[in-house]
């Protein structure tokens, strides 16, 4: 997955849908999950699908991860670790960002350049899932406190689920580096190969 985006009227959660239907009728049982290059995008479009995702399959999650994973794709990641736990192994490289960050804003214009930049004033906890904060996203907020959400008028009432998840680190380290590259190998799936083990479905 490059981006938590839709295209058009091709509906990323219909996408994910269709591939994990498509894994049971091959008899796969594990799900590789490669978010290596995602730069985030929507995190409400694939939320619910991501928090139900290990009640539907009885397999192990491995999530692909390196320094180019952001945003929504930390969120959606974050979501489906908080669901399967233990069954859930990131591998690869850390995640480009901190499990707290500032994101979004509206756009504001600078009076002598004409210039603009968009300040980022709302909080994203995905460790303390929020309980200290009243700046967060109203997505992902406790019930009951303050948010940012004024910040973000166009989109409207959002249901509440926090996110409160011990770490993102990978669980198995396999960087990339040049030697691989070279060979055409990819060190994660090869790490993902050996920890379901060979020809693991």
């Amino acid at each position: 997955m490059r981006q938590i985006q839709d295209d058009g009227d091709r509906k990323l959660e219909h996408f994910l849908r269709e591939a994990d239907a498509h894994r049971q009728r091959l008899g796969r049982k594990n799900v590789v999950l490669d978010m290596r290059f995602n730069d985030g995008g929507n995190l409400y479009l694939v939320r619910d699908f991501m928090r139900h995702w290990p009640s539907r399959t009885d397999g192990h999650f491995f999530v692909l991860t390196s320094h180019q994973t952001f945003s929504a794709a930390i969120a959606s990641i974050a979501y489906l670790k908080q669901a399967g736990g233990e069954r859930v192994s990131i591998v690869g490289e850390p995640i480009g960002d901190r499990l707290m960050f500032f994101s979004d804003g509206l756009p504001i214009q600078l009076p002598n350049s004409g210039r603009f930049f968009v300040p980022s004033v709302v909080r994203m906890d995905y460790h303390g899932g929020c309980r200290e904060y009243d700046d967060c996203s109203e997505g992902i907020a406790q019930p009951g406190r303050s948010t940012a959400s004024a910040a973000l008028p166009w989109l409207g009432p959002i249901e509440r689920l926090p996110i409160s998840v011990p770490s993102l680190q990978p669980d198995t380290f396999a960087p990339w580096t040049i030697e691989p590259w070279l060979r055409g190998t990819d060190p994660m799936m090869d790490a993902i190969n050996d920890l379901a083990g060979t020809g693991a479905k």
